[in-house]
C-alpha cells in the first residue's frame, strides 16, 4: 500500500490519518546510542586506574591505562551497615548517635575532672550533691556560648542530657585533651626540653596513627604545656636568703658560674652570674662590650637583670649576641665592682680579656665601677639613653608645649639632641654657640646639659661622642626577661646554645 501525504505534513503528524485508513499499523523505531569515554587528561576528571579498568571490561572498549596523577591521602570508603528487614523507623539510626560517657582527670587547665560524651562535647563540674552531679558544657566563648547540661546519678553512674547543646560539635576534643595531658607529663619529666619540641613529638604520634584527623592550634597547646611546666619549677623566693640548690638542678649543667654575696652590717646583697663556656670564650676575645640592665619583669627577689653583649662579625655583617647574664639585687657601685671582679676571675683558657671599650647607659655607679675594675678600658655612653635623658628634662621643666608649637624652640632642642654626632673636640664649642642665644626655659635646659654632660667629670663629651660610629646604642641588651626564675634562665640558656649556629650562618653571609 502506498499513501501520498501533503508535503507540509510530516510523517509523525500523518499517523492519525493512517490509523483511520488501516485497521492495524505496526511502527518500529531504532535508536542508536553512542557512549564516549574520555581517558583522564589535563582538563578532565582524574579517575583511578581501577575505575578505568572496570569501565573497559563493562563496555568492551579497549582503554589505555594512563595514571598521571596520584592522591596523597585517598579518602576511605564509607562503611554502610545494612538495615534489618524487620527494623522500625526508630531503629534506622546507628549507635554512633548515642553518647558514650567517660570522665578523665587533669584534662583541662584547672586540672579538674572533665566529662566527654564521644559526640564532640566536653563538660566541667557545675554542681555536686550527695546523690547527683551536674555537668556543664565547656564552650563559653562567643559566638558559641553553650548552655548544654548533663546530669549524673552518682550511685548508678548513669548520665543524661538535660539541656541540649547549641555549640558545634568537635569530634577531636577528647583526643586533643589526651594530647595536652601527655605533653604536660613529658614536659615536666624533661624540664630542659622546650615545650614546643615536646608538643611536636606528641602531635607526630597522632599524625602517624591517623593522618586524616585535624590538629589543634599548636600555639594554644604549647601555651598550656608551658603553664604546667612553669608550675612544676621552684617558686620564686621573696627574700635573698634562699638555697640555690633546688634552682640549680632545674637549669643545664655548667651555666651557673658564681654566687656573689655582699654581706655587711647595714646591707645584704646577692648577685648570680650565668654564662656558658663558649660565651666566656667570646667575652675574652671581644674588644667592645655592651652592658645594660632591665628592671621590667625581673624575677623576684632580684632587682634587675644585667647583661653584657658583644658583636660577632664576618665581613660587613655583624650580630649582637648575649655573653653574660647577671641577676642583681642592687645597682650601687659596690654591686657593680663585685660583679665585674667576679667576671674577671671566671676561669677561661684565654686569660685576661681584650676589651678596650665598654658601652653602657648613663648610670654613675656603673661608670665608676668600670673605671675601678677596668682602668685601661674606655667607658662609652649610649646615644639612646643620652637623648632620652635630654627629653625627660625637657618635659620636667615644662618645655614640651613650646617644643611642640614653636619651631625655633624645637630646632634648638634638636640641635642639642644631636650634639653626640659631632667630634668630641667640637661639642663644647658648638654647645656654647647654642647656649649663648638661649633665654627662659631654654636657658634652664642648657644649664642642665652643661652641668650634667659638658663639664661633667663622670660623663665628659669624649665618652659619649658617636662621631663616625656604626653602633651607637646598647638597646639589644634589654628586653629578655621572664617572671619565673627558672623559666628565665632556661630561655637565656637556649639563646646561648644558638651562638655556634649564629656564627656559622654569619660566616655564610646570611642575613640574621
Amino acid at each position: 500500500m502506498v499513501s501520498v501525504f501533503p508535503v507540509e505534513v510530516s510523517p509523525i503528524d500523518s499517523l492519525p490519518l493512517l490509523a483511520q485508513a488501516l485497521p492495524e499499523i505496526r511502527v518500529e523505531a531504532r535508536v542508536a546510542v553512542t557512549f564516549t569515554i574520555t581517558p583522564p587528561g589535563e582538563n578532565a576528571l582524574h579517575f583511578s586506574a581501577e575505575a578505568l579498568a572496570k569501565w573497559s571490561s563493562r563496555y568492551s572498549i579497549p582503554l589505555p591505562l594512563i595514571e598521571n596523577s596520584a592522591e596523597l591521602l585517598p579518602p576511605a570508603p564509607a562503611l554502610v551497615q545494612p538495615i534489618p528487614a524487620n527494623a522500625g523507623p526508630d531503629d534506622e539510626s546507628s549507635n554512633d548517635d548515642e553518647p558514650v560517657w567517660q570522665i578523665k582527670d587533669h584534662a583541662i587547665r584547672k586540672e579538674g575532672k572533665t566529662l566527654y560524651d564521644r559526640l564532640g562535647h566536653s563538660y566541667h563540674i557545675k554542681r555536686t550533691s550527695k546523690i547527683s552531679r551536674t555537668w556543664r558544657c565547656n564552650r563559653h566563648a562567643k559566638p558559641h556560648f553553650c548552655r548544654g547540661i548533663a546530669f549524673e546519678v552518682m550511685g548508678a553512674k548513669s548520665f543524661s542530657v538535660k539541656v541540649s547543646h547549641t555549640c558545634p560539635a568537635n569530634l577531636d576534643v577528647e583526643r586533643d585533651a589526651s594530647l595536652i595531658t601527655k605533653a604536660k607529663v613529658n614536659a615536666c619529666s624533661n624540664p630542659l626540653v622546650s615545650s614546643r619540641k615536646v608538643v611536636e613529638k606528641e602531635m607526630l604520634k597522632i599524625f602517624q596513627q591517623n593522618p586524616d584527623r585535624n590538629f589543634p592550634v599548636v600555639a594554644n597547646v604549647v601555651r598550656a604545656v608551658q603553664r604546667k611546666k612553669q608550675s612544676s619549677y621552684p617558686k620564686n623566693r621573696t627574700d635573698l636568703h634562699f638555697e640555690w640548690g633546688p634552682f640549680e638542678r632545674c637549669i643545664p649543667d655548667g651555666y651557673f658560674r658564681a654566687d656573689v654575696v655582699i654581706d655587711t652590717p647595714r646591707r645584704y646583697a646577692r648577685h648570680l652570674i650565668f654564662a656558658t663556656d663558649q660565651q666566656l670564650h667570646l667575652l675574652r676575645k671581644a674588644k667592645r662590650w655592651y652592658g645594660d640592665g632591665t628592671f621590667f619583669l625581673c624575677p623576684t627577689p632580684f632587682y634587675q637583670v644585667f647583661g653584657i653583649h658583644a658583636f660577632i662579625r664576618h665581613g660587613n655583617l655583624d650580630k649582637q649576641v648575649p655573653l653574660v647574664t647577671v641577676l642583681m639585687s642592687g645597682k650601687r657601685k659596690k654591686d657593680y665592682v663585685a660583679v665585674f671582679s667576679s667576671i674577671l676571675e671566671l676561669p677561661t683558657p684565654l686569660g685576661e680579656p681584650r676589651v678596650e671599650e665598654f658601652m653602657m647607659d648613663f648610670e654613675a655607679a656603673m661608670w665608676q665601677a668600670c673605671r675601678a675594675v677596668f682602668p685601661t678600658v674606655k667607658p662609652v655612653g649610649c646615644s639612646f639613653h643620652l637623648t632620652q635623658s635630654f627629653y625627660r628634662n625637657i618635659k620636667a621643666i615644662g618645655l614640651s608645649p613650646a617644643y611642640r608649637k614653636d619651631s625655633q624652640t624645637r630646632n634648638t632642642c634638636r640641635e642639642l639632641l644631636s650634639l653626640y654626632l659631632l667630634p668630641a673636640e667640637k661639642i663644647r664649642k658648638r654647645f656654647q654657640s647654642i647656649a649663648s642665644n638661649a633665654t627662659g626655659l631654654m636657658l634652664r635646659f642648657c644649664n642642665y646639659v652643661e652641668t650634667t654632660y659638658i663639664n661633667s667629670t663622670i660623663w665628659p663629651p669624649e665618652c659619649w661622642s658617636m662621631f663616625m660610629q656604626h653602633v651607637r646604642t646598647n638597646n639589644n641588651v634589654e628586653g629578655l626577661a621572664s617572671t619565673n626564675l627558672v623559666a628565665f634562665l632556661i630561655k637565656m640558656h637556649a639563646k646561648a646554645e644558638k651562638l655556634a649556629m649564629t656564627a656559622k650562618l654569619l660566616s655564610q653571609k646570611q642575613v640574621l
